[in-house]
């Protein structure tokens, strides 16, 4: 809101999503690198689709910031447009052909110490959308009002996620939890001629005599190399074994 014009504001927050997406998502050539095999195949693709990508997700950054900066006079209300509008970008880059949920506002918030589980606790109540918001909203009121008003708005939401927090029935106890690790390189996981071997292995650890027992039994991430709920006969057979 402090820039002199709609076109300064237009640069420095495009430019600033195209950092801040960059940073995030750097891990785009090495996954070529996993297809190709060769880091000069994947230094000269992926480079180019990380600018690629991240120029224009950052356009859901520059945009918003672009329409709160005519909301500017509006010295008491810029906190709540500038958040409101920001969330809203987010979510239509989260949705839609080109959707690309990724590395949202309230994803700061994501740990494990007791103050960011307890400010987590807005999302009870109105899912990432509301985190976001949260966060968005409590920096715009360390710009705009200074860092006692940003401040203050935290504690804030930490008492009332805290109160909700500790409040909560106690963790379960003695949970028997079984990791399942077939330990396959990740091209084998992707190679048509081998991803039925694989699945059938995943699944026959999870079924095993020594995992039977277990309260809770855990995939890797990206376990299934295919969406789950466009494979019937997966589920099919899945199924069998319940």
């Amino acid at each position: 809101y402090r820039s002199d014009s709609l076109k300064h504001t237009f640069y420095l927050s495009w430019l600033f999503g195209i950092g801040y997406f960059a940073t995030s998502i750097y891990w785009i050539p090495r996954a070529f690198y996993m297809d190709f095999g060769s880091w000069v195949l994947a230094l000269g693709l992926g480079v180019p689709a990380l600018l690629a990508l991240s120029s224009y997700m950052a356009l859901f950054v520059a945009v918003p910031a672009m329409v709160s900066w005519r909301f500017r006079c509006y010295k008491n209300f810029y906190p709540f447009i500038f958040a409101v509008l920001w969330c809203a970008g987010e979510w239509l880059r989260s949705y839609g052909l080109l959707g690309f949920p990724w590395n949202l506002a309230g994803y700061i918030w994501a740990g494990n110490d007791v103050v960011s589980l307890s400010l987590l606790q807005m999302a009870v109540y109105g899912k990432i959308w509301l985190v976001n918001f949260c966060v968005l909203f409590s920096v715009a009121l360390f710009f705009r009002f200074g860092w006692k008003s940003g401040v203050s708005f935290l504690v804030m939401l930490g008492l009332v996620g805290a109160l909700r927090f500790w409040a909560e029935e106690p963790f379960y106890e003695n949970v028997d939890v079984a990791l399942i690790q077939p330990n396959v390189p990740q091209r084998e996981k992707w190679d048509l001629s081998k991803r039925e071997g694989y699945v059938q292995e995943l699944v026959d650890m999870s079924f095993s005599s020594k995992v039977q027992q277990a309260d809770l039994i855990v995939w890797p991430e990206t376990s299934l190399p295919f969406v789950i709920g466009e494979n019937d006969l997966f589920l099919h057979g899945l199924s069998s074994y319940l």
